[in-house]
């Protein structure tokens, strides 16, 4: 990039990236946390509310517990910059509502093989309630949302061979919200898991049909047999057997009204698939991807990456050897590429940059390799 910057807008932008930075790394040590087992930190919550500090304070608590040692100071000075403060309780019987979660647990109680409501969270047992989202301060500062249910709750899951094959948590349900509310018209959807997309689109009176491309014969066959034909509307949604890719590459522009693309696991595994699907985003008049916000952010962390580099002096020679195991690598260069005759002349075009819809601008034309 060619950084025309006067000295205060440079200490703008190098103040704006270090609180980038604090955002992630609060959400490293956020992951200390919810990657160890605290399924039983009802009594350590009750307690620490017995000593007068709120839920939010108590997993706060909590969390620096799970901490190493030598990470506890900075956490508190995170804590005290507000990057861990988001945690909410859910209502559990709003999602008992949910026409799905009551379709699916009609069908376990039928018996139907290997469908069960046998997985629970915990009482204040604390998990990932939606996507990141905007610290009250700046719109590019982002933070993880916990969420926790005061009693136990059960949610629906798919065994295979005695262990979890597939499953459906409040997070996903969560997260495909607003594309449910969006869809209309011939709807089609990349990637098949539990169903819950395909049957929530399919409910709606504004959507004809709903057609899933998934390539996995083992999760369609299940499908086809134990979920399908008990649906009241199942001749709204078609399956086919295809990789989606291949389709998203060969057919013809705006065969549908709308798209949602569900492949990825999270937005780590998501971003070389959105990346590639960018490209070419006619299949339907308009495409959303699931937690499409968390999939940006995560690019934007490669660029923000780049730019403290680039503001630290790095030439072209820092960017020649690169670890081709290393994507995160191969993403940074690439936008070194990608933007190097970008002008950046103001603390303003720094902003405009990072943000969203430039984010999306990049996603459709940067070149990995």
């Amino acid at each position: 990039m060619k950084l025309n910057l006067s000295q205060q807008d440079k200490e703008k932008v190098v103040s704006l990236l270090n609180n980038m930075k604090e955002a992630e790394d609060a959400d490293q040590l956020l992951n200390f946390y919810l990657n160890n087992s605290h399924r039983n930190d009802k009594k350590e919550i009750e307690k620490y509310k017995k000593q007068g500090l709120s839920t939010v304070e108590a997993y706060q608590q909590l969390i620096r517990l799970s901490v190493p040692k030598e990470y506890k100071e900075y956490y508190d000075e995170l804590l005290s910059k507000g990057f861990l403060g988001k945690v909410d309780k859910v209502d559990a019987k709003s999602l008992e509502k949910n026409p799905y979660f009551i379709f699916l647990k009609s069908l376990a109680l039928k018996n139907q093989k290997k469908l069960y409501f046998n997985l629970e969270y915990m009482p204040y047992e604390a998990f990932l309630k939606e996507e990141k989202k905007a610290n009250k301060a700046d719109e590019l500062i982002d933070q993880s949302v916990l969420g926790y249910f005061e009693d136990t709750f059960n949610f629906p899951s798919i065994e295979k061979d005695g262990v979890t094959w597939m499953s459906l948590i409040p997070h996903e349900i969560n997260t495909m919200e607003d594309a449910i509310k969006e869809a209309r018209g011939k709807v089609i959807t990349y990637g098949l898991g539990l169903g819950y997309f395909a049957y929530m689109a399919a409910l709606k009176n504004e959507v004809s049909k709903v057609t899933i491309i998934e390539k996995d014969k083992e999760i369609i066959s299940f499908y086809k047999k134990a979920i399908l034909p008990f649906i009241p509307f199942k001749n709204k949604i078609e399956i086919r057997e295809e990789d989606a890719f291949l389709f998203n590459e060969q057919t013809r522009e705006f065969s549908y009204d709308y798209l949602f693309v569900d492949l990825y696991h999270n937005e780590e595994d998501a971003l070389e698939m959105y990346l590639l699907l960018k490209k070419r985003e006619k299949v339907a008049r308009k495409a959303s991807y699931w937690i499409e916000d968390s999939i940006l952010i995560y690019l934007r962390r490669h660029l923000s990456e780049l730019l403290s580099e680039e503001l630290e002096g790095a030439d072209e020679s820092y960017f020649v050897d690169v670890d081709e195991e290393s994507y995160s690598d191969l993403i940074i260069n690439s936008l070194h590429r990608h933007l190097n005759n970008k002008e950046i002349n103001s603390y303003q075009d720094i902003r405009n940059l990072l943000s969203f819809e430039s984010l999306k601008d990049i996603a459709k034309s940067i070149i990995i390799e």
